[in-house]
């Protein structure tokens, strides 16, 4: 791969867990004549990382994400 590929890569997606970010969010809302968006708040979810470990919540977002 490209250095120019990663880059554009990295600036899209998070490293870890490989989920676009807001930077792509507002690229992809922009192709749209009425887009809609849903937001999750989950309230202290420190805890859940406390209680399962960070391998959990990036399996978590992982789950979420759309392929």
């Amino acid at each position: 791969m490209e250095k120019t590929e990663k880059l554009e890569r990295a600036l899209r997606e998070d490293i870890v867990t490989k989920i676009s970010n807001r930077f792509k969010l507002l690229e992809d809302i922009t192709a749209f004549s009425k887009p809609s968006i849903a937001i999750i708040d989950i309230v202290n979810f420190s805890l859940i990382n406390d209680l399962y470990s960070i391998k959990k919540e990036i399996n978590f977002f992982k789950l979420l994400r759309n392929d």
